[in-house]
């Protein structure tokens, strides 16, 4: 709760609560505010959510009267493949809510827009189940492939300077298959490297 309320600091016989750095931009200026992995919170968060929320203040710092704030918890009919805790009515009435369910073209949309690699894409397009998998369908602890780890992928085979399209129709450097494992699980690492081989 520390993050969300700031440290203390004593002035005289008192003390008062200094905010962090980012609720005190968000209390100077007009933000957008997002609170991610609601339902992850620690209950003196959650409490301090409902203050911020309600009477868009915390421990008297006020937000800014255009500050927008933006919540994400992983509940909803997916929620029992996390540790999350239940949103009490309470607490969910202070919100708008959607359940948003990303499509297989949204993920494509999005990579083509924030320079994923072509050729990763295109093995995404033409194998949509290998996008995301189920992880209630597997056994616990198995690695399964989802648009964020495809992403973060992407984002190592950049840095390792393994871009995908080097290796059309040659083997992939020792090393590739196994990076593809870590992030994706076995299927769609052997299918994404036989995919760039041929």
């Amino acid at each position: 709760e520390g993050d969300l309320v700031g440290l203390p600091s004593i002035d005289g016989d008192r003390t008062s609560f200094n905010p962090p750095d980012w609720f005190k931009v968000a209390c100077e200026e007009p933000v957008v505010l997002f609170l991610d992995e609601v339902d992850r919170a620690v209950q003196e968060v959650r409490q301090g959510i409902f203050e911020l929320t309600d009477s868009r203040k915390l421990n008297g710092h006020n937000l800014h009267p255009d500050t927008i704030i933006f919540a994400a918890v992983n509940g909803g009919e997916h929620g029992e493949q996390y540790q999350v805790n239940e949103m009490d009515p309470a607490l969910l009435r202070r919100f708008w809510a959607v359940n948003l369910e990303p499509s297989t073209q949204d993920w494509i949309t999005w990579a083509k827009q924030n320079s994923i690699d072509k050729l990763l894409i295109e093995f995404v397009s033409q194998n949509p189940a290998h996008l995301r998998v189920d992880p209630s369908t597997v056994e616990p602890g198995t690695v399964c492939p989802n648009p964020a780890s495809w992403h973060r992928l992407a984002r190592t085979l950049q840095h390792c300077d393994w871009h995908p399209k080097k290796y059309i129709g040659r083997d992939v450097p020792e090393g590739f298959y196994s990076m593809c494992l870590g992030f994706v699980g076995v299927e769609p690492s052997s299918a994404f490297v036989s995919f760039v081989k041929k």
